[in-house]
Order: C-alpha cells, then structure tokens, then sequence
C-alpha cells in the first residue's frame, strides 16, 4: 500500500493509502483511503461515526417539537443514511472503521416518542442500491434517492405516491425543512 497526499484548493494536506479490494465479479477496484473518507472507484464515502450524546440531543429535539405542537397534528421524523450503508458493499465497508447507520437509526428511533411517525426508508435505499441513488462525490442522494424516500413517507402517511414516471424534465431540488434551535421549541 502505497501512501499519498492530495492538496485541497484551500490548502488542507489529506494522505491517503492505496489499496485494492475485490468488488462484484471478482473484480479489483483502486480504494483510496483517508481518516474521513474512502474512495472507491469514481465514488467516494464519508465514514460515519455514531456519536450517542449527538443521537440523544436529536432525539430530545423532535420530541420536544412533539410535545409543542397540538395532538392532531401528525409529526414524521425522516432518517436518511449516506451512502456508504447503502451503495457500497457490506464486504467492503465491514473493512473500515464506519458504524453502521443501520443500527444508529433504530437507536435513535427507540428515543423518540411513539406519537412521532418514524419513517423508515434504509431498506428500500439498500434494496435499489444499484440505481442511481447518491451523488458520486458527496452524500446527498439524487433525485431518485429522493423519491424512494418520499414513497416511504407517503406509505407512513397513508397517502399514494406519485408515479416517478410522471416526472420528467428538470425536477426541483427538494426543499428542506432547517430547524433552528432559537429556544422556542
């Protein structure tokens, strides 16, 4: 294994270690390796670290919405994992020091109240792993990503999805609810 370094354009120096892994079809992939991230082919994953003390405080914070909001008003907390659980191969990701999102979302979703809807879409990301879910370079998923977790949420809101078909053309980013903790909540 062969170590090197990248310069970034703000001038941050990352080593990385080249290693090779076998992939589907016994086929060998260049993996790049650093303490943040992993690159493997043309994609690259941030490692995930399970931190408890974080975990509660968002656990503590949607409760605390719950309990804010009047009782008829239905609350869904959404946990999206990266890629690295979804995208890239147990086999390979069981190699490096990355938690499993997995488990950190049961853990997580077992701190929130039973009266928040807790939407589980893990599952149906690892099962369409092979589509085009998350974006090479970072881990925000795509559009299509996007929608799979959007029937997940129309499943756990008893409403039907729409069609991905119907969509063509250029589709708007989804936008996305920011929560900002300014004491109200």
């Amino acid at each position: 294994q062969l170590p090197y370094c990248i310069i970034d354009i703000i001038g941050i120096k990352v080593c990385l270690s080249i290693k090779y892994c076998t992939l589907k079809n016994n086929v060998s992939e260049k993996v790049l390796e650093s303490n943040d991230f992993l690159v493997v082919g043309n994609t690259a994953y941030e490692f995930y670290t399970f931190k408890k003390d974080v975990a509660d405080k968002y656990a503590e914070i949607i409760n605390k919405a719950r309990n804010k909001l009047p009782s008829n008003v239905r609350v869904f907390d959404i946990l999206v994992p990266t890629a690295i659980d979804i995208t890239l191969a147990r086999s390979v990701r069981d190699k490096y020091n990355t938690d499993d999102q997995k488990e950190a979302i049961g853990y997580i979703y077992g701190k929130i109240a039973d009266s928040v809807n807790k939407v589980e879409v893990y599952d149906t990301l690892r099962h369409n792993r092979d589509e085009y879910l998350y974006f090479r370079t970072d881990h925000h998923y795509t559009s299509r990503g996007a929608w799979y977790a959007y029937t997940c949420f129309c499943d756990a809101a008893g409403i039907k999805a729409a069609d991905l078909g119907l969509y063509t053309g250029n589709v708007p980013e989804l936008l996305r609810l920011v929560l900002f903790q300014d004491g109200s909540i």
